[in-house]
């Protein structure tokens, strides 16, 4: 009896064994399938910039100018506040402080279409693009965080001193950890396929007070 009961122990112990050697064996899988995609998308990435600048180093890339980016902000400023008079550099330069912090730049730098909008099952706005696109930060602030989530993937948080956040998830790589500043516009991953996704794309959150608000009501062309 004793016998049959330690056999009956031994074969439960076994089928857990190898049951936790097939699960880790998956997920060591899934983390060096998620580190090749990593380092063939940077490589992409890397040589991609490198063509650019050998392009504007040729003259056949036109540099935008610092004046062009500040008519932008100007012509913005005049059209929300419905003026038509002279603008002061003080008026200009408040409001462009303020802007830099306002997550309404479109977080894909290159071509995307919309895969899926904002739902309250799916609050976010999903972004499809190829593998390797920039990922941009939407506005001016401080990364909280990049980790690592089974769903969403490669993530980074961005708080933006104010009452917005934003988060973008499914990245193959992220350029910079936690706690560094970045600026709006400024490149902070690139698009992967990352977590449970079936497709490359950008998953964008942005939150306000802690709250998630459809993006697309921010979000500027």
């Amino acid at each position: 009896m004793i016998y049959k009961i330690v056999s009956a122990v031994l074969i439960v112990i076994l089928i857990v064994a190898l049951i936790m050697t097939a699960s880790t064996s998956k997920k060591r899988q899934e983390e060096i399938d998620q580190l090749q995609q990593e380092i063939v998308v940077s490589n992409r990435y890397i040589q991609s910039l490198n063509d650019q600048l050998n392009k504007a180093n040729n003259g056949t890339k036109p540099v935008k100018s610092e004046d062009e980016r500040l008519l932008k902000v100007l012509n913005k400023y005049l059209k929300e506040n419905k003026r038509n008079g002279v603008v002061t550099a003080e008026e200009l330069s408040k409001y462009e402080k303020e802007d830099r912090f306002i997550p309404n730049l479109i977080p894909i730098n290159g071509e995307y279409a919309i895969s899926q909008h904002y739902k309250e099952e799916h609050p976010a706005l999903d972004f499809a693009a190829e593998e390797g696109t920039e990922v941009i930060a939407s506005a001016t602030g401080e990364i909280l965080s990049v980790y690592e989530d089974e769903y969403f993937g490669k993530v980074v948080l961005i708080d933006h001193l104010n009452e917005y956040a934003t988060m973008y998830a499914h990245l193959a790589t992220a350029i910079y950890d936690s706690k560094t500043f970045v600026k709006k516009g400024e490149p902070i991953g690139l698009v992967g396929n990352t977590g449970n996704s079936s497709a490359p794309h950008l998953h964008f959150e942005v939150l306000k007070n802690g709250e998630n608000i459809d993006p697309e009501l921010i979000l500027e062309d």
